[in-house]
């Protein structure tokens, strides 16, 4: 699958992009994957075949919302957002203060794995934007 958007690919997406191809190899249940920066632009993204620069911002919106409802609910800090859908999850977790790092898994899969998987990824989408300038 492809993604489409107007991204630019430079040292530092394709730095990304990789990170998001070992993710897909670690673990098979993850059927997309996207890089978003905290101000909503798609950095990198692997294995979807839609306007990931509208996925992009739409997932950092769902942030935003779930922060929002969290803070109303006196429930403290968001940590992620997991959507259980038809077709199975969407999963959307910060990766360090610049970015986020959001996920499409199938609906039989393990999400034990892909918790665990999404925050080792998160810190190194977090140390590839450090990298950045």
């Amino acid at each position: 699958m492809q993604a489409t958007s107007s991204m630019t690919q430079t040292a530092g997406t394709e730095s990304l992009l990789g990170i998001l191809k070992d993710l897909h190899l670690d673990v098979k249940d993850i059927e997309g994957s996207l890089i978003i920066t905290r101000d909503g632009l798609t950095m990198a993204a692997n294995g979807l075949n839609f306007d990931v620069d509208s996925a992009g911002a739409v997932c950092r919106e769902l942030y935003g919302q779930g922060s929002n409802l969290a803070h109303e609910l006196h429930r403290g800090g968001l940590h992620e957002v997991l959507l259980k859908t038809d077709h199975g999850y969407v999963l959307v977790t910060p990766a360090g203060e610049k970015a986020f790092l959001a996920l499409l898994a199938r609906a039989d899969a393990n999400l034990g794995l892909i918790f665990l998987e999404i925050q080792r990824t998160a810190v190194a989408v977090a140390a590839a934007f450090a990298d950045l300038k």
